[in-house]
């Protein structure tokens, strides 16, 4: 079965725990957490994460600290954490 059918079956308001239903379900919580109750990412974060891409391809010599100071912003770059690649 596909994670994200895994995914289905956890409730945020349920009265089991999420870090419970997780366990059960044989999905990490980061998994969870990270694609949102709908399953999928934000447009916000998709386009964030189009951003970063860019700029780690004309900058590929920035390690994390240097693009965190590029951006200006901690949260900006925390919210795209999600973005794979």
């Amino acid at each position: 079965m596909s994670s994200e059918a895994r995914i289905g079956w956890i409730e945020r308001e349920a009265e089991l725990a999420v870090v419970r239903q997780c366990e059960l379900a044989g999905v990490a919580r980061a998994t969870f957490y990270g694609r949102g109750a709908s399953g999928e990412q934000s447009e916000e974060d998709l386009l964030l994460c189009r951003l970063m891409d860019e700029e780690y391809t004309r900058r590929p010599f920035y390690g994390s600290r240097r693009m965190v100071v590029f951006w200006g912003d901690w949260d900006m770059l925390q919210t795209a954490s999600g973005c794979s690649g």
